[in-house]
């Protein structure tokens, strides 16, 4: 399947610079250590992360504990492995699966400096969201420390489209970043949902840490024959019936799929490494075509930094 990328300059030259620059922030990293252990969905091994302090700069890294040398794999989309139904990040021989809910959440809480000690190949499922994840890291606190983050502002429209899918990014006057994400599944306790977001520490902790990973009932057997989620049952995340009933679960949010999926945006983005200040519009977009994204946005970022 080819994704078409596309870029152009959607504003006169004179209101792109008119687009304010966000001030540079203070980097932060955690203040002290937390863990979370748990069992990973793909693989059905136990896992454990340890997240760590990390100096300015650093960004942040999986570091495969259980391995010989204990090999790190930076968190940038330039160690993608693959990203069918999940986003894998290697490096060498050492593997992390499941990567996207675990930057979210250091990406909703602002982390920009971390190390991730990990004992297996994959994250832990945890329940399908990254809240889990962001409760530990919430334990952890934080520390604001003496290097500057500096935001990258985008000022062309830059577009990844794959047939009835797409996502793209514009400029936007808004500080910080906004996300739009609409799904429209046949399913019909899913149906048509989109929701909007200013992405901030308290929309990512009340309004979108908390969507759960969802999946529909006939997908499940095909998954559990491939050695998926052997080791969860439905109260582990969102499974649809036919009928549209969800299965041993209940909702969160009445939009919960466009939450989640909208999620899966933020840790995608986080691959860049900077906090952003743009608009996205997504629709129906996978792990492949937000990362495509990111690319673009790196790009454009590069040719603006020169």
């Amino acid at each position: 399947m080819v994704l078409k990328s596309s870029s152009a300059v959607c504003t006169p030259k004179t209101e792109a610079e008119s687009i304010p620059a966000p001030a540079p922030r203070p980097q932060k990293t955690l203040a002290r250590e937390a863990a979370y252990s748990g069992i990973g969905f793909v693989s059905g091994a136990d896992a454990t992360l340890r997240f760590f302090p990390a100096p300015p700069n650093a960004g942040v890294s999986f570091v495969r504990s259980d391995l010989p040398g204990k090999p790190a794999i930076p968190a940038d989309f330039t160690n993608l492995l693959h990203n069918d139904r999940r986003t894998a990040l290697g490096c060498g021989t050492a593997v992390v699966e499941m990567t996207e809910h675990v930057l979210a959440a250091l990406c909703g809480l602002g982390i920009d400096n971390c190390v991730i000690e990990i004992d297996a190949s994959e994250t832990p499922a945890a329940d399908g969201s990254a809240l889990p994840f962001l409760e530990v890291l919430q334990s952890a606190g934080s520390l604001i420390q003496a290097e500057i983050t500096k935001p990258i502002v985008i000022r062309e429209l830059l577009r990844i489209e794959d047939g009835a899918a797409s996502i793209e990014i514009r400029p936007s006057s808004h500080a910080g970043l906004r996300i739009t994400y609409e799904i429209n599944y046949a399913n019909p306790g899913i149906g048509r949902q989109e929701v909007t977001f200013d992405v901030t520490s308290e929309s990512f902790r009340h309004q979108i840490a908390a969507a759960r990973t969802f999946v529909l009932a006939e997908e499940v057997e095909i998954l559990r024959s491939m050695g998926i989620g052997v080791r969860h049952t439905a109260a582990d995340l969102l499974v649809y019936a036919a009928d549209g009933s969800i299965v041993d679960n209940a909702l969160r949010f009445p939009d919960e799929c466009a939450r989640h999926k909208l999620l899966d945006v933020i840790g995608d983005l986080a691959l860049l490494g900077r906090p952003l200040q743009g608009e996205v519009i997504a629709r129906r977009s996978g792990h492949r075509h937000n990362v495509a994204l990111a690319r673009k946005i790196r790009e454009q970022a590069e040719s603006n930094d020169r």
